[in-house]
């Protein structure tokens, strides 16, 4: 009776390692060249990403947090969370008192990518990879 408890015990703890996942993360080293144009108060600027693909699966496309749009206007979530916590400056601020981003195009090794917004969000990009991204690979 003890060898069958023995057993089955190695057996659950092997069914449970089983289930378990492998935690990773992504990886993202960036590059970031910008000029200000303090007369007409806009940025212009160059951002090159290294991406490491740490997951188990073969990436297609890249998701990008556009972080400027948050401030695009007063129905981003940004704008509704600083106007459920109280902040109203920035809710009746000027439209050319918020940022956003107007112009952006990716490329991957300098051929251009296609992308589009997220659904319902102008924060989120849907980059498209040319060539699938494949587990431990760069891009």
């Amino acid at each position: 009776m003890q060898h069958f408890l023995v057993g089955l015990c190695m057996l659950c703890f092997l069914f449970v390692s089983a289930q378990k996942e492998t935690y990773w993360q992504q990886e993202v080293n960036y590059k970031i060249d910008v000029s200000l144009n303090d007369t007409t108060h806009v940025l212009t600027g160059f951002i090159s990403m290294g991406y490491i693909n740490h997951s188990p699966d073969t990436l297609k496309e890249i998701l990008i947090h556009l972080w400027p749009n948050a401030y695009r206007d007063h129905t981003t979530p940004l704008a509704k969370q600083m106007l459920e916590n109280g902040k109203k400056t920035f809710h009746f601020s000027k439209p050319n008192q918020r940022g956003f981003i107007d112009k952006i195009d990716f490329k991957l090794n300098a051929e251009v990518c296609r992308w589009n917004f997220a659904p319902n969000t102008k924060e989120i990009a849907r980059v498209k990879l040319n060539e699938p991204l494949g587990p431990g690979e760069t891009v």
